[in-house]
Formats: structure tokens, C-alpha cells, sequence
């Protein structure tokens, strides 16, 4: 079925919107939409030329993350009637998890607690750190030996 040649109307957009809203793949939501629907082509400068529509757009998809974790959750419920069918399920939904978190990473992604306590030095913060270890580790560097070569003050407790 060829498009229509559609000019944009915010009416058509909440309709592709609440489409992919509600879990639908772009074209799937045209599909759904009909004759309505605009070529992909058009849909994609819709996206460019109307504000209203882009930010429709991008609140669709990230609603659209939130009912991929509900089919998750879903699937979940599934494999536990059908265990036979687990490895299926398992790679649906890695598909759904990738998507969410995709769409919605502040949301769906990993969160990465190491990175939270982690400090960044300055380069004079390094050289007192390895001074501090240095002594702790009762490492000390003699000033006849070539540069690079360490000697340890008094043998380590094992």
C-alpha cells in the first residue's frame, strides 16, 4: 500500500504517538494508524520540522520503555508455567531489557555504584597517595641506586 502524501497535523501525531506509547514498533504504529499515516520518510521530518511532535515523540518512547518492562515482567510470569521454553524467554527478554534501557537509560540501565565513591586526583594528590603508600608499604627510594629501582626499608609481615 503506497502512503498518502500527509502534511502534519497534531491529531496524526498523538495517534503514531500513542501507538509507540503503547509498545508498537514505528512501523507497526504507522501500520495501525492507516491511511493517516504518513511514508517513514515524512515521519522522519516531521520529527525535524515540528517541536510539538518530537517532544510527543520522545515522551512515547520512554512511556514505551515502561511497557517493556512490563512485558518482561510478563515473560517472567510465563516461564514459570512453561520452564521448558526458558531459553526463549531468556533471550526475549534480553531484547526487551536492552530496549528499555536504551530508551529510557536514566531509568532501565545499569547503575554503576563504584563510580559514585570514586575520586579523580590531580597529579600532585598522586604523588603524596604514593608517597603515603610508599611508607606504609615500607618502600624507600636511595638516592645512589639508578631511577626506577626500589629497595624495601625492613622485610614485609606475610
Amino acid at each position: 500500500m503506497t502512503k498518502r502524501a500527509a502534511h502534519y497535523t497534531p491529531r496524526i501525531g498523538k495517534m503514531i504517538c500513542a501507538e509507540i506509547a503503547q509498545g508498537a514498533t514505528l512501523l507497526e504504529a504507522l501500520d495501525k494508524v492507516g491511511y493517516l499515516a504518513p511514508h517513514i520518510n515524512t515521519l522522519w521530518r516531521w520529527l525535524d520540522e515540528h517541536a510539538d511532535f518530537r517532544e510527543s515523540y520522545d515522551r512515547a518512547r520512554l512511556l514505551q520503555a515502561d511497557m517493556q518492562a512490563d512485558e518482561m515482567l510478563k515473560i517472567s510470569r510465563e516461564v514459570v508455567k512453561t520452564p521448558a521454553l526458558a531459553t526463549a524467554y531468556r533471550v526475549a527478554t534480553d531484547v526487551l531489557k536492552w530496549q528499555a534501557e536504551k530508551r529510557n537509560p536514566a531509568k532501565y540501565a545499569p547503575k554503576d555504584t563504584d563510580s559514585k565513591s570514586k575520586k579523580v586526583l590531580n597529579q600532585q594528590e598522586i604523588r603524596n597517595e604514593i608517597k603515603r603508600l610508599e611508607a606504609e608499604l615500607g618502600i624507600e627510594k636511595p638516592t645512589d641506586l639508578p631511577k626506577g629501582v626500589f629497595t624495601l626499608k625492613k622485610p614485609r609481615a606475610a
